[in-house]
């Protein structure tokens, strides 16, 4: 009998190490829905997914039905000529998956294969074409190809109608143009660094791309036309170089297209051009270099955004404004705007629409100042202005000192009395840029917000001193508007504090009669050396009637109980008001 107890004792506990084990066994990623595992899954390589397919029965229906197949990343790189053998193991794999997996749909597959690195390039390469064939039966939607180290490539002639979104990247491999007698849904077409085999790929997007949207050239060769027409496109980008002589875009639902034309290697030739025929195009970014033509931009009436980024060259910029004077925001650069003004123009260009410019240049030298002048007297209606400094290796030896406040008061620009926002960014040798927001500051009337963004630490107290305060000048700027006021600093120093209103202290303060400090509210003064800010914050705390916080931002200071005690020193003076002190460590 007791030996019976300790054969079902001994039983019981088998079942229950059996239990506990089951229960190891078990992981939560088997319980996901298949949804949740398949997001999870579709973030993972090819390599990752084929261990995690090897876990249990569950993980490998799933690793068989994930909608994104990734077969990029470093896979190939590892199989160069001495690794060969790993390349044969790697090809197997995917043959091997392609096969268990069948019909199951695909969303997504990814691909880069270098055929550098194999010695029977034409035996693979009919490997690779059955691998993407695979992916097409599962009526793949997202087909992504990189693919080097061929002559050619040419797709299979039958696409799914599944297929939704096209990328080929070939390294300048020959792209043979896909059947015409066979429809497409495509909405996505990107082909980068691409021999066209000839003009009848852009035939066959017109014939048979009848649902495409997005259409995307990078650095196609092989072809000197190029002549897109598509009734269904609605965005259109190119990278376009070397022997190409005429590009032809023509779409009635374009709304944005994205274009830079760089003729590197074609001698400049007046017969280059451009058209476009784009009714109801909202958005155009044109970039060009190195090249001569004569743009056609037809009638731009629904335009609302354009950047133009222009070589000199380019032909009858008088008549490229005028199709574009129907946008909103425009973004240009110096060459555009010199372009603009050259050959002594007198005729200001009509941009009565622009609301929003911004200006891209090396800095307001005296050789731009006045065709940015020019340019602004065209926009009456002009509410943000914004001018980004880009570096250039030809600035230092321009001049920028000639063009001061004076000479913008002649310029009598119409949209200043509405201008609301204004950004100036200034390079390491300002002048003009000073006396242009001077200018501004003073005449704005409805001005609400000046943006002064200082890169060079060595331009800092000058633009904050001779914006507020021009020496040899005994009149102070009228800003009745501003509200709130930011000033960076590296010190309160000697050169600095006149231009703001150890040397001036209290009484100082106390004679420049300070109109604003009995309605002042809220202040917050950074850490910097010596005593006037000691002196300037004491100087509020006992005459700012309606002051309600005064901060001190103590972040990354050294000897910061110094200057602890030191604000507790001065908090301790004859306040006038109620206010809270506030040391932030």
């Amino acid at each position: 009998m007791g030996r019976k107890r300790k054969l079902l004792g001994a039983s019981a506990s088998c079942e229950a190490q059996g239990n506990c084990s089951e229960c190891v066994m078990s992981d939560r990623f088997s319980d996901l829905p298949d949804e949740v595992a398949h997001h999870i899954l579709s973030l993972l390589t090819f390599k990752d997914l084929t261990r995690v397919g090897a876990v249990s029965k569950r993980c490998r229906q799933l690793h068989l039905s994930v909608p994104v197949v990734d077969f990029r990343s470093h896979w190939h790189w590892l199989g160069r000529r001495e690794n060969y053998l790993h390349n044969l193991r790697l090809m197997s794999s995917m043959e091997r998956y392609l096969l268990c997996r069948g019909d199951n749909r695909m969303q997504r597959f990814c691909m880069d294969w270098n055929f550098f690195l194999t010695r029977r390039a034409t035996q693979d390469y009919f490997r690779v074409i059955t691998w993407i064939h695979n992916a097409l039966r599962c009526n793949v939607e997202e087909l992504d190809l990189c693919i080097s180290g061929v002559p050619s490539f040419s797709l299979p002639p039958f696409l799914p109608q599944s297929l939704r979104s096209l990328s080929v990247r070939l390294s300048m491999v020959i792209f043979k143009t896909p059947s015409l007698s066979i429809p497409s849904n495509l909405r996505y077409l990107k082909l980068v660094l691409v021999k066209i085999e000839d003009e009848r790929f852009f035939k066959w997007i017109t014939c048979c791309c009848k649902c495409i949207k997005q259409l995307e050239l990078v650095d196609i060769q092989g072809i000197r036309n190029i002549t897109i027409e598509s009734s269904s496109l609605e965005y259109f980008h190119g990278f376009i170089q070397n022997d190409i002589l005429h590009v032809n875009i023509s779409g009635e639902k374009l709304e944005g297209i994205d274009i830079c034309l760089w003729f590197r290697r074609y001698q400049e030739t007046s017969s280059n051009s451009l058209k476009i025929f784009a009714p109801n195009l909202k958005n155009l970014n044109w970039n060009s270099s190195n090249g001569r033509y004569s743009p056609n931009l037809g009638k731009l009436k629904s335009l609302e955004k354009v950047q133009l980024f222009l070589d000199p060259r380019v032909n009858e910029l008088d008549k490229v404004l005028c199709n574009i004077c129907s946008a909103k925001d425009l973004i240009i650069n110096e060459r555009t705007i010199k372009a603009i003004f050259k050959d002594g123009s007198t005729a200001v260009p009509i941009l009565d629409n622009i609301c929003n410019l911004t200006v891209h240049f090396t800095g307001l030298n005296d050789d731009l100042a006045p065709a940015v002048a020019f340019l602004l007297k065209g926009m009456p209606n002009l509410n943000f202005l914004s001018m980004k400094t880009t570096s250039s290796l030809s600035r230092d030896a321009q001049t920028s000192a000639c063009f001061g406040i004076e000479y913008w008061k002649l310029q009598n620009l119409a949209f200043l009395h509405q201008l609301k926002e204004v950004t100036i960014e200034y390079p390491d040798n300002v002048s003009n840029e000073l006396e242009f927001a001077r200018y501004i500051l003073e005449h704005a009337q409805n001005l609400k917000k000046m943006v002064n963004l200082l890169n060079f630490e060595d331009t800092q107290f000058k633009v904050v001193a001779r914006m507020a305060f021009k020496e040899g000048s005994m009149a102070a700027p009228r800003l009745d508007n501003i509200c709130k006021l930011k000033a960076w600093t590296r010190n309160l120093n000697e050169d600095l504090v006149p231009a703001l209103a150890s040397g001036f202290g209290t009484e100082f303060w106390k004679m420049q009669n300070l109109a604003f400090v009995h309605q002042l509210e809220e202040v917050t003064i950074g850490h910097c050396e010596g005593s006037n800010r000691t002196d300037f914050a004491r100087y509020i705390l006992e005459h700012a009637q309606n002051l309600k916080k005064m901060v001190f931002p103590l972040t990354g200071v050294r000897y910061q109980s110094k200057a602890e005690a030191e604000i507790v020193r001065m908090s301790r003076s004859k306040m006038i008001s109620a206010s809270t002190v506030i040391i932030r460590k």
